[in-house]
């Protein structure tokens, strides 16, 4: 994208782990019964992956925060093998993909499914499509991932970027990620990186409201941009973008939401049900339940 949304993202993300130093909020998922959990033979592990500007974990004022906040720990408290690759935050796609590769590759597993948030889709492409990670990676899940880019690398034209550019350089911030990220070089990169046939792809789209961006100020801006241009969108990225493979969910949730970081979405709950659809599609990535475990656990999202 370019320098304006990538000032957007550092300052709500920033705004978003003081916010939670001051005022701790715990995220529960929907209740679901659990005898002993064994992790069975046939279950892939999960690699989350991040997107720009992101991180495994950093610590905070002593606080350790994560960029897929929580969903870690719970989805390993019901069974599931949870590892968190950390890349370059703004390093290219073949950087990140390269360490991402790497990570994984070091993985003491045979079988993984990745799961991307934004630009971490892009670097899991890449590695499957170009290095060879195909041989360990069984489906790729991408969460809000602008495979098409995104209208708002041409709409930050508008406004200083050169400015944000300069001041970017000169604190040794590499804004290298951003040319990976626009809708002209998304095209030609779906022509050169091809899905790999052994590979399932599939994807969760995100999309949010006016209301759903309304504590976020910055980010709202990029939503209306791209409710004029491009349609529904999560404040980031255009749904129509976000596209790729299958079509696994449409969650109410803006570009952070759907990484736990807003009270009004729980986040955790969407990667628990997606890893459930994964293994009634035969991608076991959590412990074998019953119909009536899942039928519950579904009926509790739904509310």
């Amino acid at each position: 994208m370019s320098a304006i949304v990538i000032v957007v993202a550092l300052l709500l993300l920033l705004a978003g782990v003081a916010g939670l130093y001051w005022r701790k909020r715990r995220h529960r998922g929907p209740p679901i019964s659990a005898p002993t959990i064994v992790r069975e033979p046939s279950q892939h592990a999960i690699v989350l992956a991040h997107g720009v500007l992101g991180f495994d974990h950093l610590q905070v004022m002593g606080v350790r925060q994560h960029y897929f906040r929580g969903v870690a720990n719970y989805l390993e408290q019901r069974g599931g093998a949870v590892f968190t690759a950390k890349v370059a935050g703004l390093g290219t796609v073949p950087e990140r993909a390269q360490a991402l590769t790497s990570f994984i590759e070091e993985l003491d597993e045979k079988r993984v499914v990745v799961v991307g948030h934004s630009m971490g889709g892009l670097d899991a492409r890449y590695a499957l499509s170009k290095l060879g990670l195909a041989n360990q990676v069984k489906a790729l899940i991408t969460v809000a991932t602008p495979h098409r880019g995104s209208y708002l690398a041409q709409a930050a034209e508008l406004l200083p970027s050169r400015a944000l550019l300069s001041l970017l350089g000169k604190v040794g911030v590499s804004t290298d990620a951003l040319q990976w990220l626009g809708e002209g070089p998304s095209e030609e990169f779906n022509n050169t990186i091809l899905d790999v046939s052994e590979v399932f792809y599939g994807c969760i789209v995100g999309e949010t409201s006016r209301s759903g961006v309304l504590g976020n100020p910055l980010l709202m801006a990029g939503y209306e941009i791209l409710l004029r241009s491009r349609g529904p969108n999560d404040g980031m990225v255009p749904a129509s973008s976000q596209k790729w493979g299958k079509e696994i969910a449409v969650v109410p949730a803006n570009h952070f939401a759907q990484i736990g970081w807003s009270s009004g979405f729980d986040a955790c709950a969407m990667y628990l049900d997606l890893l459930l659809k994964l293994n009634r599609m035969g991608l076991q990535c959590m412990p074998l339940i019953t119909q009536e475990e899942s039928e519950s656990h579904e009926q509790a999202i739904a509310g």
